[in-house]
């Protein structure tokens, strides 16, 4: 038997909802992440089992890829660990040498147990540490001052990340409108400049994107991510001794490659610890490419060392092998809708497709500004229905037609659906083409073929949970996603 100790930080949710803008989710995040790395400089070298340790010059890239957890084996003063964790990182951030933090306002917790193998230390010590969060109170206001100070002000964040007390954190504005970024650095500085000016945001739209001005550029992304079979791997019971430091220095490498790509895409990284992302981004990125084929690239590309990891072992859990994937939580909404809404509802559409069969799903809501609604969620596991989304996309062109064979499907609900419920292939095959040719008069259009091969495959899959409302809001959000223009909100 060994002996294993873990540590918990926070309150992280409480000091999150604190933050209005982006940079103060930054600095929040950045600051637990800091708070975590100076407890790891404390544990003893070669005992911590995860987080693997990120070297200082990717923290002063500005992304914070520590976890609010770390596992460690071996006997330790947990104790003097946090008592010297605290004094560096109180004394790192302050102003002018006055230090504004109260130990008293942050949670940090540790739990030790005796385990004969490290996934069933890290399940006991998991245990441990989800009854010690329930046991924390509220804080009186008073100690959340320094705290506020530093997610509102950011100037000791600043000087500890980049040596210098100032530092351009992206408005919501300018995140939503970055597909423009690249074209002409001066033109996009001045709408920066009046994008921040009281009366002068509409000309800024108008000036800076001329006849190419269409609604998403007003519209941001916040999404939420988590890795599917993570936890259930790292705490399985035959899951080789060693194999927990391997995954550890994936998860590494998959926050920073996915910060690396979320960057690139115009997007703003809030944490990337462990499985977990929380970033913010626009619809349509520098590049031109949209936020679901971001979604994409993340778990092929950058999930794809832990996918790996996970997949090599083999194991099993419910007579079934477990397989790694990343799952997402997408609200899309008007840049000037309070980010602490989007935040939850990111979260709660997390775990709307958590909740789905297999998993490794996306679930999105785009709100518009008018206060209408569309959402959907799906599994990528289901490769054709996957396909028929991007191509229902990449088909949409004209807005007036998706308008069009959305008002005639929903007028024809009924028959579609009788349709659809054909058993004999063929004899369905034939059904759908009259449909269209009649109903939508389809005369052998790409959009056409885009829309029914996503009807199909939606009511294959979702033929008892309302797979005509999720038609409809994956072809409202793709013709969104190609452009509209801001007078059709």
């Amino acid at each position: 038997m060994n002996t294993y100790t873990a540590f918990n930080i926070g309150p992280i949710y409480t000091t999150f909802i604190m933050g209005r803008r982006p940079r103060e989710l930054w600095a929040a995040s950045y600051m637990f992440s800091y708070l975590m790395k100076c407890i790891c400089d404390n544990v003893p070298k070669g005992t911590v089992l995860s987080p693997a340790e990120v070297p200082w010059t990717v923290l002063r890239q500005g992304v914070g890829l520590y976890p609010d957890r770390l596992f460690v084996r071996g006997a330790v003063d947990a104790g003097d660990i946090e008592k010297k964790a605290w004094q560096t990182f109180s004394t790192s951030l302050n102003i002018d040498g006055k230090i504004l933090l109260d130990r008293q306002y942050f949670n940090i917790m540790h739990a030790t147990v005796q385990a004969g193998s490290d996934s069933v230390a890290v399940r006991m010590l998991n245990d441990a540490l989800n009854k010690l969060e329930l046991m924390n109170f509220p804080k009186p206001e008073s100690l959340s001052e320094g705290v506020m100070k530093i997610v509102l002000d950011q100037r000791p964040l600043f000087l500890l990340v980049y040596g210098e007390d100032t530092h351009h954190i992206p408005s919501l504005g300018e995140i939503a409108a970055v597909s423009k970024k690249k074209e002409n650095v001066g033109i996009w500085n001045r709408f920066s400049n009046l994008l921040n000016n009281d009366g002068a945001e509409e000309n800024a739209y108008k000036e800076t994107f001329g006849e190419d001005y269409k609604s998403y550029h007003k519209y941001i992304c916040v999404v939420k991510a988590d890795g599917d079979s993570v936890g259930a791997t790292v705490t399985h019971p035959d899951l080789p001794q060693g194999k927990l430091e391997q995954i550890s220095d994936a998860l590494l490498c998959f926050g920073r490659l996915a910060s690396e790509k979320i960057k690139g895409f115009g997007g703003l990284p809030i944490y990337a610890g462990g499985d977990d992302l929380l970033f913010i981004a626009p619809v349509v990125g520098e590049d031109g490419t949209d936020i679901f084929r971001l979604l994409k690239e993340i778990s092929t590309e950058c999930f794809k060392g832990v996918k790996n990891e996970i997949d090599g072992i083999g194991l099993k859990k419910d007579g079934n092998t477990i397989r790694a994937s990343m799952s997402y939580g997408l609200s899309i909404s008007y840049y000037k809708f309070p980010l602490y809404e989007a935040l939850e509802l990111a979260d709660s559409l997390l775990n709307k497709a958590k909740g789905i069969s297999g998993k490794n799903a996306v679930a999105w809501k785009l709100t518009k500004h008018s206060g209408s609604g569309f959402e959907a969620a799906f599994s990528n596991s289901d490769e054709n229905l996957s396909k028929a989304f991007y191509a229902l996309i990449d088909e949409t062109k004209d807005g007036n037609t998706v308008s069009a064979v959305a008002h005639k499907l929903r007028e024809n609900a009924a028959l579609m659906t009788q349709v659809l419920k054909t058993k004999d292939a063929a004899l369905r095959d034939e059904r759908l083409k009259m449909l269209f040719e009649k109903i939508l008069e389809d005369r052998g259009s790409s959009y056409h073929a885009a829309v029914r091969e996503m009807m199909e495959r939606l009511y294959d899959c979702f033929p008892k949970e309302g797979y005509e409302a999720m038609l409809y809001s994956a072809m409202r959000t793709a013709k969104f996603i190609k452009g509209e223009d801001p007078k059709d909100e």
